[in-house]
């Protein structure tokens, strides 16, 4: 599986079902990502899933037609420093 990092706390993949998709590992920073991709981008998705509740992670899949390299060039556009901050 081909996977992108921004950071240490954003990682960017397709899932089995061949969704593009985001995962962190803090619900705030999901949040913020959420915000981005909806408001900024124009993306759209059906909610957050929570891979590993006791462990943190967080997934959102974006809707069919976002490929793997958009998604990844819209994610780089957040700003690393505030990634880290969060």
């Amino acid at each position: 599986m081909k996977t992108s990092q921004h950071g240490g706390h954003v990682s960017i993949h397709v899932n089995a079902q061949g969704l593009s998709c985001v995962t962190t590992d803090d619900y705030e920073l999901m949040d913020m990502i959420d915000d981005f991709l909806t408001e900024e981008c124009g993306f759209d998705y059906k909610g957050i899933q929570s891979d590993r509740p006791n462990k943190g992670q967080y997934t959102i899949a974006v809707q069919n037609g976002i490929s793997l390299e958009e998604l990844v060039m819209a994610v780089k556009k957040l700003d690393i420093e505030e990634i880290e901050r969060i």
